[in-house]
């Protein structure tokens, strides 16, 4: 029998010496590794595409790096540098920071202008996205008209919008939505949330899991999580390897496999930063090496890693 015994790979440095970058590299470009690099918790090192794509005229590098700077700004000089980077974003039309200013500049003298612009590009995403317009359309009525709030949220979950399914899940499960009879309404909720879940929207089908979890239905829940890895969800190379070094007792039916695990731990380490989720990447750490120290003392508990999962490997994980 094929032994596979996976090294314990050294803790990757994200401090080091910052490289220029090429002044030649296209903006949007440059805002397309700053937000892969901000999507697999890397911040320090994506902060420096994103200026250099808002510096160069990027509206969405602009934004990004507005919102990353927010919460790192110790003075009210440096949030308005910060704020000022956002505002241009939406003064070339960029949609989420426009979205951005209806939600949480309620204080601006501007505030109605950003108001109607941002409704406006609902309508006009409209044309293309439909769905999507229709949810955010329900959104921007939440709290001043339930009519309409509750049309447009159900026109958004008849189109198969994710958001829109999860959410409507949510309220019929929380009481909401008329149902009298209460196996109906569960029928109703479990559907919601696969219908959701089938769209391979990552945080959809985590929320799917988590529903399923709830409802102590765990041999779906895994079948699921293996679904959201092959979806490219970073969270769930973290998630999973843990299970297969020590298995959940809610999870015991997957069986120990360090081999399986320790693939698992290695890409996360290789592809997530720890500047977000530090408690799970300290886990991952510890995890990794207890599984080498087990391949070490027991080899026969280290075969081939199972090949579905070796098969989800070859992809980008982000969150």
């Amino acid at each position: 029998m094929k032994v596979f015994i996976l090294s314990i790979c050294a803790s990757i440095s994200f401090g080091g010496v910052a490289q220029p970058i090429d002044s030649s590299l296209e903006p949007e470009k440059a805002f397309e590794i700053g937000e892969q690099l901000h999507r697999q918790f890397k911040d320090k090192q994506a902060i420096k595409y994103l200026k250099f794509s808002a510096d160069n005229g990027s509206a969405s590098g602009a934004y990004l790096y507005g919102t990353l700077r927010q919460p790192l700004m110790s003075t009210a000089r440096k949030k308005d540098e910060s704020y000022s980077f956002i505002k241009k974003s939406a003064d070339d039309g960029y949609f989420p920071a426009l979205k951005w200013l209806y939600r949480y500049d309620v204080d601006s003298p501007q505030y109605h202008d950003w108001r109607h612009r941002y409704y406006n590009a609902i309508i006009d995403m409209g044309k293309s996205e439909p769905e999507k317009a229709f949810y955010l359309l329900a959104d921007y009525y939440r709290d001043s008209n339930k009519d309409r709030y509750e049309f447009y949220l159900s026109e958004a979950v008849k189109r198969q919008y994710p958001r829109a399914l999860i959410e409507q899940a949510q309220r019929l499960g929380s009481g909401g939505g008329g149902y009298i009879v209460s196996s109906l309404k569960q029928e109703r909720v479990a559907n919601l949330y696969l219908q959701a879940a089938e769209t391979k929207n990552i945080p959809a089908m985590r929320a799917y899991i988590d529903w399923l979890e709830s409802h102590q239905n765990f041999t779906n829940a895994f079948h699921w999580r293996i679904k959201a890895l092959h979806a490219g969800d970073i969270l769930s190379l973290a998630e999973l390897g843990l299970m297969y070094s020590q298995p959940k007792l809610n999870y015991a039916f997957i069986g120990v496999d360090y081999s399986t695990s320790s693939l698992l731990l290695n890409k996360y380490i290789n592809e997530a930063g720890d500047e977000r989720f530090k408690g799970l990447y300290k886990k991952v750490q510890i995890a990794l090496n207890h599984n080498g120290k087990a391949c070490l003392n027991d080899p026969i508990q280290c075969k081939e890693p199972k090949d579905e999962i070796k098969r989800a490997m070859d992809k980008t994980f982000l969150y």
